[in-house]
C-alpha cells in the first residue's frame, strides 16, 4: 500500500524524535539519515546487547500496529502513552509524540516487544 506524503511525513517524525531523544539510554546511532524526503529518513542502530537495527516507517509504522493491537501483552503501554499513539495515528499528527513515546514506538517495532522501561 503506498502511503500519502502526509503519512510519510508522521512516521519520519516519530523516526527522528526517536533517534534524537528517546532510544539514546539502550542503543547507539550508528547511522542516521535525515533528508527532505521523508521516504529517506531512517537510522541504523545498535543496542548494548549488540543487536543491530535498521529504523524506517516500515519499523516505525509496525510498531503502532503493534501498540495499537497491544500483540499478546508484549507491547502494552500505559493508557497515557496508548492514547497519544491512538490520537496521533488517527490524525497523522506526531507533535504529541515525546521522546518516551517515539522509544516505545522504535522498541515495539524493531524487537515487537517493550524490552525497556
Amino acid at each position: 500500500m503506498k502511503r500519502s506524503e502526509e503519512r510519510k511525513q508522521f512516521l519520519s517524525c516519530i523516526t527522528t524524535t526517536a533517534v534524537e531523544g528517546g532510544i539514546g539510554y539502550w542503543a547507539a546511532v550508528q547511522k542516521y539519515r535525515w533528508k527532505d524526503r521523508e521516504d529517506d529518513v531512517y537510522a541504523a542502530i545498535i543496542t548494548d546487547e549488540g543487536q543491530t537495527y535498521l529504523i524506517d516507517n516500515d519499523v516505525i509504522a509496525t510498531g503502532i500496529k503493534h501498540i495499537l493491537l497491544g500483540d499478546e501483552g508484549y507491547c502494552k503501554v500505559n493508557q497515557r502513552i496508548l492514547q497519544t499513539v491512538k490520537e496521533a495515528n488517527r490524525e497523522n499528527d506526531a507533535s504529541n509524540i515525546d521522546a518516551e513515546i517515539a522509544d516505545c514506538i522504535v522498541q515495539a517495532g524493531t524487537m515487537n516487544e517493550i524490552v525497556y522501561a
